[in-house]
């Protein structure tokens, strides 16, 4: 083959994954998390990446059209090693990726739009859990992108994920995007940083417990419950990173976060989400989702809907 493309999804997290056990060597997060993979409403915000064959031995490396660089670079690399290896073949590949349209962090969609990619490239053919076990080295959180829908994810002997509900059973969820200006907070300094909270063992100990309860929720299509309890989460990680110097929600968000909290003592089922980024989410279901909108733009807020995606995928 001399060339393909793959295309995924950029992730969230629902129920948080925080601190890895060997951040720059096979990133692993040191406890289970649920992730969701998200996208606009025709599918134009992904990572698409391409591999074409070069002449050389060399891997030639790009996103957004710049080198890759630093240990989200280093990682990468490591996923086009590790499959050129599995493959036997001693090659040299042009690959190029590239964000459209997505406004927080990319690499879950890029580490699994990657490994797709190289896996049809390469005519391996592999199970996706070992696309997986190939892709954390690149992204902790590729599970998100890579399996699509609302995944679970758990690392305590062999990274895995099951998927708890695909996108189309997910169809009546709704969710509003808005975006802030500022900086976006690296995840790696994160990880680094909330390992050293006085409650950091306690919440982990805890994790279980609440993934657990979420995906009955969600199996039992409790999904106001499911929400709540997404949200109760986000405050818990935001509540300890802010006790730790890292301040991701500010004011503007933390606004557009109380005028949700506001709604529902209207009736009004919405819950916000926000990972790294200055981003917020906002989710309701569908049958409510235009009163929420309208509260959104009467607080001043833009909304841009957004919905559950599906797995990574060659095009």
């Amino acid at each position: 083959m001399e060339k393909t493309a793959a295309i995924a999804f950029p992730g969230l997290p629902v129920i948080f994954a925080e601190g890895m056990k060997k951040p720059f060597e096979d990133r692993v997060s040191f406890h289970n998390s649920v992730g969701l993979a998200i996208t606009d409403l025709n599918e134009n915000v992904m990572t698409e990446t391409s591999i074409i064959k070069n002449k050389t031995k060399k891997i030639l490396f790009k996103i957004n059209n710049k080198k890759i660089s630093g240990e989200r670079g280093k990682g990468m690399l490591k996923v086009v090693k590790l499959t050129l290896k599995k493959s036997g073949k001693k090659i040299g590949l042009n690959i190029n990726s590239k964000n459209h349209g997505i406004l927080s962090g990319s690499s879950d969609s890029g580490a699994a739009a990657l490994v797709v990619a190289l896996d049809h490239f390469l005519q391996l053919n592999l199970e996706k859990e070992k696309l997986l076990n190939i892709g954390r080295f690149g992204s902790e959180t590729v599970f998100r992108s890579l399996y699509g829908g609302l995944t679970k994810y758990e690392t305590e002997k062999k990274s895995k994920a099951d998927v708890i509900a695909t996108a189309d059973e997910l169809k009546d969820l709704v969710i509003y995007t808005i975006p802030f200006e500022g900086k976006r907070h690296s995840a790696d300094d994160i990880h680094k940083k909330i390992v050293t909270h006085k409650n950091y063992k306690k919440r982990a100990a805890g994790i279980d417990k609440k993934i657990h309860d979420f995906e009955n929720l969600i199996k039992n299509k409790k999904f106001t419950k499911a929400l709540e309890l997404m949200e109760l989460d986000a405050r818990e990680f935001h509540s300890m990173v802010e006790d730790l110097g890292v301040r991701i929600i500010n004011d503007e968000m933390r606004e557009l976060c109380n005028a949700v909290e506001e709604m529902r003592k209207t009736g009004l089922n919405a819950f916000w989400d926000v990972a790294a980024g200055n981003v917020v989410y906002v989710f309701c279901l569908n049958e409510q989702a235009k009163d929420v909108r309208i509260e959104l733009r009467v607080n001043r807020f833009s909304p841009i809907e957004y919905k559950v995606a599906d797995s990574a995928r060659v095009i």
